[in-house]
């Protein structure tokens, strides 16, 4: 932006707008300024905190690789007289942006108090919020800004409480007033906290996606990046079941990083998973992902939001900074291809084009480093390390054995690579494939097939394309289709039957190149319409099954029990309001469950039972009571009881907590009469409270998980656990948010996919388990307070176990 922006801003901002109409007007807006491919640094933004950088600050992040920045755009700070809108601030940082050739994400948010305290949820503050909307959009209109719709209204940013139905209206009135005066820019929302399905479903069913064309979230957690990957397939799913005819609606990661002030995490660890995360979301087919944040805000060690910065306070490099512009440097211009299988979920093969160059993103979530075989021809290249360190090296007959680790490492070939360069040619696969319970599997994957071109004459006639699905935690596969490409239409043959308790599922390819080299690439495999089902613990002489119906599928559905002893069904009709079905059936002698499985569901024959989000298979379940409390007949203390309910997180900050035993409420169906009472308010800021042992308490055997039922106070706060294994490594399991109220088994796996700390910390299980807390339930930041009760924990064992 020319000097005289910031000299006569006025004046200047009436030019802008005037010059910013008569772009608009051109259809070739959007074609200008797109919304990013999975791409480097196309894909690449951080969050900032400043309209006027710090001298050589943007020129500091601009080396670093973004091309995106996300920053609030105030509505408190930009009308401080009613109706008299100064952009002034903004038009200077869009200047320093566009020197470097960085777009923006400008946040519509917060409440302003000219019109009402908190969020602006009556009518008059809602018309206000809406008219500043639009005028914001307007003065920046045709400069490829992305406009987002709040900041994490489902969390402690819509003052007093989150509220979707309020966040809904004043949603759907500012996207109408914006549309209405700028019906080509760029809108997206909700940058929600976590991965809230209900609360996207909610704004979905109010018809916030006609008017956005992004849905934008921030999946924190302490577990891998890489985790992430199942949520992002639930937000596809719900988005396919309300979005307009016709209407293509991307993902974007709005704002997401790893604090190393989290439990568990270092400054090393932030610096591995900085450029997996961007990485694993581009292999996930988000279009932008948005780092938190750009420079650490503070200098206390033990403060969450001083530690989350690319660079520390006073502008030094980190780590993570070093391995972001790592990736920038080595990937630059390329865009995703897709993900070559190497035979374990767990490792990641990431493949990138550009023009007829071909390069490769390698790493494993596995703690273990491991080597691992890749296909490429036989030429000379570069390994390249996250910290920019490099080898040369030579691929031979075929492939390339290399070393892998939880570290990202590059592989640039020197010269064409013929067996790369096939691969990227191949017709790719959608990061997610969804498909319609009302729909036979076989249908949905024959489209991969028969897309013309298919490979594009990439590879040799005889070429043989396998097709298999494959657990993500397995190897195995458990349905094979086989078609060879002999220039006729390709048929499907195999049994489809599927069995897995996984969320989603991968549908593998491989490609057969001469001289037998193989190159294989993944979708997942997820339905619109997921159903999840949990085994409840034995209750008497009943066993009950609770039937969770995560994106509002409808009809009827039977719920089969398979024990030794034979089969039980019970017919159940689902809708979209009863989100929560309990299941009971005549328990069994023994506490063993061979199979549950939904059948019936759509148009399925009963021999096809779609696992996973649509139909779990338990496998083997064995429960194991764990007892909670000790002498409860003489106790109301939950001290005596035999635990302790304590505050945690940053003792600065103020909190209450009262605990006590008392009879469970009415609904709790277990054979407990008693429950643990939490009280707890807390003030806004890093806090939570744990209900801990009052001495440790061992786990018999190898465990799978730990199942409670909590009463939620629907406060939408954290809910998780911990426990510790044989080396003192801590883990953090959780369960989601409190959303709902009234009694719910809730089950926490207890693996090394958890976030861990401490010990050993290598992520690796050694058994035997303790209890840490049982309970911890996060305020997530926010001023928040609640009431819960707990009772009845069980172990949750599988056959595999030995049991």
């Amino acid at each position: 932006m020319r000097k005289n922006t910031y000299l006569l801003p006025c004046i200047a901002a009436l030019f802008a707008l005037t010059v910013s109409v008569a772009r608009a007007s051109s259809t070739g807006y959007r074609t200008r300024y797109p919304l990013p491919v999975p791409s480097v640094p196309g894909s690449l933004g951080v969050n900032i905190h400043f309209t006027t950088p710090a001298p050589g600050e943007m020129k500091l992040l601009a080396a670093e690789g973004f091309k995106w920045i996300r920053m609030d755009f105030s509505w408190q700070g930009t009308e401080q007289v009613k109706g008299k809108y100064n952009f002034t601030a903004y038009k200077t940082l869009m200047g320093w942006l566009q020197r470097y050739s960085i777009r923006p994400i400008f946040i519509l948010d917060y409440g302003n108090d000219l019109y009402q305290k908190g969020a602006p949820t009556s009518a008059e503050a809602r018309a206000a919020f809406s008219r500043w909307a639009a005028a914001a959009v307007a003065a920046f209109r045709g400069e490829g800004v992305l406009w987002e719709m709040w900041n994490e209204p489902n969390g402690g940013f819509w003052p007093p409480q989150a509220n979707v139905q309020q966040y809904a209206d004043l949603a759907l009135a500012a996207s109408q007033a914006i549309r209405r005066t700028s019906p080509t820019e760029w809108l997206i929302g909700p940058g929600m906290s976590g991965m809230d399905f209900s609360f996207l479903r909610a704004c979905f069913q109010r018809g916030l996606l006609k008017y956005w064309d992004a849905v934008s979230f921030h999946p924190y957690r302490l577990s891998p990046p890489e985790t992430a990957t199942d949520d992002f397939a639930q937000v596809r799913a719900l988005i396919a079941q309300y979005a307009p005819s016709g209407k293509h609606i991307p993902l974007l990661s709005s704002e997401w990083g790893y604090s190393v002030a989290y439990p568990g995490l270092n400054i090393e660890r932030q610096a591995r998973f900085a450029p997996r995360e961007f990485l694993a979301n581009m292999a996930s087919g988000l279009r932008l992902s948005i780092w938190y944040d750009w420079h650490d805000d503070g200098l206390d060690p033990k403060n969450a939001e001083h530690n989350f910065g690319t660079v520390f306070n006073d502008y030094r490099l980190k780590p993570d900074y070093i391995a972001i512009s790592t990736l920038a440097k080595y990937l630059r211009d390329f865009q995703y291809n897709k993900r070559i299988w190497l035979g374990s979920p767990d490792d990641y093969c990431l493949l990138f084009s550009k023009g007829t160059q071909q390069r490769l993103a390698l790493w494993t979530t596995s703690t273990i480093s491991h080597d691992v075989t890749v296909p490429m021809s036989s030429d000379p290249l570069r390994l390249v390390w996250m910290n920019g360190q490099s080898r040369q090296a030579s691929a031979g007959n075929g492939t390339f054995v290399v070393k892998i680790s939880h570290e990202p490492e590059y592989i640039i070939p020197e010269g064409p690579n013929d067996l790369l360069a096939a691969a990227a040619a191949w017709h790719s696969l959608p990061a997610c494939t969804l498909y319609s319970p009302n729909t036979d599997i076989a249908r949905v994957i024959a489209p991969t097939f028969t897309a013309v071109p298919f490979l594009v004459g990439a590879l040799p006639h005889h070429a043989v394309v396998t097709t298999k699905i494959v657990q993500p935690t397995s190897t195995s596969p458990l349905l094979t289709v086989r078609k060879a490409l002999a220039g006729k239409t390709p048929r499907l043959n195999g049994i489809y039957h599927l069995q897995s308790s996984s969320s989603s599922h991968a549908v593998l390819l491989t490609v057969l190149q001469i001289g037998g080299a193989a190159v294989e690439q993944t979708s997942q495999l997820t339905s619109i319409a997921p159903l999840t089902l949990a085994v409840l613990p034995p209750s008497g002489r009943s066993l009950a099954v609770q039937v969770t119906n995560r994106s509002g599928f409808t009809g009827p559905v039977t719920v089969a029990l398979y024990t030794d002893g034979g089969v039980q069904k019970r017919a159940i009709r689902l809708t979209a309001v009863k989100q929560l079905v309990t299941v009971r059936f005549t328990a069994p002698k023994q506490e063993s469950v061979r199979a549950i499985i939904v059948e019936g569901v759509g148009k399925h024959e009963k021999d096809i039972h779609l696992l996973g989000n649509d139909i779990v298979n338990t496998g083997t379940v064995t429960f194991k009571q764990l007892p909670l409390f000790t002498d409860i007949a003489r106790q109301e203390s939950l001290t005596q009881a035999g635990w302790n309910a304590v505050p945690d997180g940053d003792p600065a900050i103020k909190s209450t907590i009262t605990s006590k035993v008392v009879q469970a409420p009415a609904g709790l169906p277990s054979n407990s009469s008693f429950a643990g009472e939490i009280r707890y308010k807390f003030d806004v800021g890093w806090k939570f409270l744990r209900v801990s042992p009052g001495k440790p308490l061992l786990l018999s055997g190898k465990p799978e998980s730990l199942g409670l039922w909590v009463f939620g106070d629907g406060s939408g706060n954290g809910l998780r656990m911990r426990f510790t294994d044989n080396t003192n490594q801590t883990f953090q399991a959780g369960a989601g948010n409190l959303t709902w109220v009234g009694w719910r088994f809730v089950e926490f796996k207890l693996s090394g996919d958890n976030g861990h700390w401490g010990g050993a910390n290598d992520g690796q299980i050694h058994y035997p388990l303790r209890i840490d807390s049982l309970l911890l339930i996060d305020g997530l930041g926010r001023a928040t307070s609640g009431h819960v009760w707990f009772s009845d924990p069980w172990l949750i064992y599988a056959r595999s176990d030995g049991r």
